[in-house]
């Protein structure tokens, strides 16, 4: 099996790299246009588009430039690089402003991250997302009462047994 996606976060960019290479007969270019969809495990392929994480093949790409473009963001960087793709999403102070006023709310890469993780898996625990988030536990602890002060998120039942609930206007739909 090969090597797992890997994510860098930095101040002012993501870097999302996942192991593979293209077909010889699609370049970076026709990946950035409509293309045939050729899923190296097509099993898998097919058990993510059955649980509703796929919804038309062949168009990942072209919904994350869609997104971006929607959100004001530059364009990411896709390259073939180490065996793998990556793609490098910039930020842009400008827009963070701009989406701030709109929700009311700016928040860093690291409680963007904090409240992905919490969408995926409302039971996460605090050292869990220390290791995600690649910060220490007291840093997540201390992101975490900010997101409960901006009401975003609650805690539910016990310190220990119970789960995060994030406020539905907040949820990160990062399958969609």
């Amino acid at each position: 099996m090969g090597s797992p996606i890997q994510m860098s976060v930095y101040s002012d960019k993501l870097i999302l790299w996942n192991p593979g290479k293209l077909p010889e007969d699609i370049t970076l270019e026709i990946l950035k246009q409509k293309h045939p969809s050729r899923p190296v495990n097509r099993n898998l392929a097919e058990l993510f588009f059955k649980a509703g994480y796929i919804e038309v093949w062949g168009r990942g790409i072209a919904k994350i430039l869609n997104s971006c473009k929607l959100a004001s963001l530059p364009e990411p960087i896709i390259e073939e690089y180490a065996g793998g793709i990556q793609i490098t999403f910039l930020k842009n102070i400008k827009v963070g402003e701009k989406v701030g006023e709109k929700v009311g709310e700016n928040l860093t890469a690291n409680q963007n991250l904090i409240l992905q993780f919490i969408t995926e898996n409302q039971y996460i625990t605090a050292n869990e997302l220390a290791e995600k988030v690649k910060i220490s536990k007291r840093k997540i602890e201390a992101n975490i009462a900010k997101l409960r002060q901006k009401e975003m998120i609650q805690r539910v039942g016990a310190a220990k047994g119970g789960y995060w609930e994030v406020k539905e206007k907040w949820a990160v739909r990062s399958r969609q």
